[in-house]
């Protein structure tokens, strides 16, 4: 026997074992066929992005009750304007840099959660100065939620089809921003300004702890090296499209 054949193989290396697992399971995802439990879960996400646009636009059907009501000047309204879009950048950077770090779910939950939660309390604002804090404030939760919601969606489509899906979703911003148009014109005459956010943050909370029960990504836990919930993950998908894993 030679000295070669006698010597121990090496063993696998635990990154190597890790790597292994993690494309095995990677592989899983892109085999599982769409079910009802994608589709719940993109309708979900989508729901808090077309309230996310509701919520962008509701200002625009305000202003025009309030700027006699309240005697605000086409400078100050330009201002309560861009606090919003100030918000936004905000929480875009913000709630981006949180999704990688803790996870695109509790990201997307607290996001909605503030956009809807501070909607409310625009709805009960007394002055300029009071809309103007609340709408800076709720333009954070609206510029957090879009591309945390559009990650997680774009990592629970297969590749195959992945542009389809994520060019369906983008749809739903705009659509949002057309039914915000439809509402204001009909609603605000009838019931006041104040419907608007009222419409933006009651289902916006729903929606929020409708979030909290949806899965985390698998690829971000297979990302941070969370093998075993990603696993569980998985498994839970495959169980809702009637396969499992061999």
């Amino acid at each position: 026997m030679s000295l070669a054949s006698a010597a121990p193989h090496p063993e696998p290396s635990p990154a190597f074992d890790a790597e292994g697992a993690a494309d095995h399971l990677i592989a899983r995802m892109e085999q599982v066929p769409t079910s009802r439990w994608f589709v719940v879960a993109r309708v979900v996400m989508g729901s808090a992005t077309f309230f996310d646009a509701f919520n962008a636009l509701s200002i625009a059907f305000v202003i025009p009750v309030l700027a006699p009501l309240w005697h605000i000047t086409p400078p100050e309204i330009g201002i309560l304007i861009g606090a919003s879009y100030v918000g936004q950048i905000v929480g875009a950077f913000a709630f981006s840099w949180g999704a990688e770090r803790y996870g695109r779910i509790p990201c997307a939950a607290a996001a909605t959660a503030i956009y809807a939660v501070l909607s409310l309390a625009c709805a009960a604002a007394w002055s300029f100065n009071v809309l103007l804090t609340l709408r800076f404030i709720q333009g954070i939760g609206v510029g957090g939620e879009m591309p945390v919601a559009a990650t997680y969606i774009s990592e629970l489509s297969k590749a195959r089809g992945r542009g389809r899906f994520f060019l369906l979703y983008e749809m739903i911003f705009p659509i949002g921003l057309m039914v915000t148009g439809q509402v204001g014109a009909v609603l605000v005459p009838l019931m006041g300004w104040q419907i608007m956010f009222v419409i933006g943050g009651i289902p916006g909370l729903v929606i929020a702890l409708i979030l909290l029960r949806l899965p985390e990504s698998p690829r971000w836990l297979i990302g941070k090296g969370r093998l075993a919930a990603a696993e569980a993950v998985v498994r839970r998908l495959e169980a809702a499209s009637g396969k499992s894993d061999t």
